[in-house]
């Protein structure tokens, strides 16, 4: 078996967490669960929970079973919902233009990084018609991409650093 690039890991770590957010906003919005944010579940209790709700048996590790079926996605429930945008070739230019008109500097923040996000400041779940609107993009660390996530539609990129 070959050794995992860094960003093999990163891409699969950050795959884990999708799955491990999927499970538990499935357990609370879908199956009801109550949590109790000062004592979050662990991710074998909420496997646990899941599989005892719909009478599923989980043999071995809950985490490999729970990034398998999430990076599988034969799950309909748990399962990735194969979203080939990112890997898209018109995506990918897209991208590169805003990198190079913009440059590496967090719009936010300020910070300078090779690892930048192309955020969608009208979140591209919401509206996918700007999806591959220029006017719609900025550059964001991925901290910074991350806490804005696609819950608002903060425009940074005339904020004054």
């Amino acid at each position: 078996m070959s050794k995992l690039t860094s960003t093999q890991k990163s891409i699969q770590k950050n795959q884990q967490r999708a799955a491990r957010n999927k499970l538990i906003w499935h357990l609370k919005h879908v199956i009801g669960i109550k949590m109790n944010p000062n004592n979050p579940l662990s991710i074998n209790e909420a496997v646990n929970l899941f599989a005892e709700h719909y009478h599923i048996t989980i043999n071995g590790n809950s985490k490999k079973w729970l990034y398998k079926i999430y990076t599988d996605g034969e799950d309909e429930i748990l399962g990735r919902k194969y979203d080939n945008f990112y890997t898209s070739p018109e995506w990918r230019q897209l991208r590169k233009k805003i990198i190079n008109k913009f440059g590496n500097r967090c719009m936010k923040c300020g910070i300078e990084d090779d690892n930048i996000c192309v955020d969608h400041i009208k979140p591209k779940s919401k509206y996918p018609e700007l999806q591959m609107d220029e006017n719609n993009l900025q550059i964001l660390c991925r901290i910074c991409n991350s806490i804005k996530s696609n819950k608002n539609e903060i425009d940074y990129r005339n904020k004054i650093l």
